[in-house]
């Protein structure tokens, strides 16, 4: 859930083919959702790996094995602990439901839409959603007006997120929580922006202008 982090524990039932550098069979683990985030470990033979922890709320595990010499493998459990940039808060409250729907051939997308349509007060963290729905067989261009994050570099506090396709993790194009961002264009003809800002961040803010094109 947001605002958790992963702790990962290998259980004694552990062993994977050795090998120099681990080439052969391994386990992987990267700090993020991806397979380009940031890795923690590469582990294999005898030796149980230590506990890892994730900084934020996704972990990545690969395991790889080839045809040669097989070996029991691992098991590992995880479980989930409150993220220490958060243990100031307290008791969370529940976050205001916030999406919008957007079509046509263009448009403007802006965070002042929350508080002007009552999705959540100026002060209360948010996390929202803004659906575009381009024609059929169009695609779509995303260009910034404004933009502009009260705490920037911090993305746990606050950022703004390009989803192509769908909102899964997967289909995430671009997050920008620093001091600028850029242009994007899309592939599919259904775009997501998200925007989270916690309660000390709610003065961040973004403007868009979405236009449909087609190839």
């Amino acid at each position: 859930a947001p605002r958790q982090c992963i702790e990962l524990h290998f259980d004694e039932k552990y062993s994977i083919e050795p090998s120099w550098e681990c080439k052969f069979d391994h386990i992987e683990v990267r700090d993020g959702p991806f397979g380009f985030s940031p890795i923690l470990g590469r582990f294999c033979g005898q030796q149980n790996p230590p506990m890892i922890k994730s900084s934020g709320r996704f972990l990545w595990i690969k395991f790889f094995a080839d045809g040669e010499l097989e070996s029991i493998g691992f098991s590992a459990r995880y479980n989930f602990t409150p993220d220490p940039d958060f243990k100031d808060l307290g008791v969370l409250k529940p976050l205001p439901v916030c999406e919008f729907e957007m079509g046509g051939p263009e448009g403007i997308v802006e965070s002042v839409q929350i508080v002007k349509e009552g999705k959540a007060s100026e002060t209360e963290a948010v996390d929202c959603k803004w659906y575009i729905r381009a024609p059929p067989r169009s695609k779509i261009y995303l260009r910034f007006l404004d933009y502009e994050m009260q705490n920037s570099n911090e993305c746990k506090r606050n950022f703004v997120a390009v989803y192509d396709g769908s909102s899964s993790v997967e289909d995430l194009k671009a997050k920008f929580c620093s001091t600028v961002a850029n242009d994007v264009m899309l592939r599919t003809g259904l775009g997501v922006i998200r925007m989270w800002a916690d309660e000390g961040s709610r003065s961040s803010r973004f403007q868009m202008l979405f236009t449909s094109f087609q190839e």
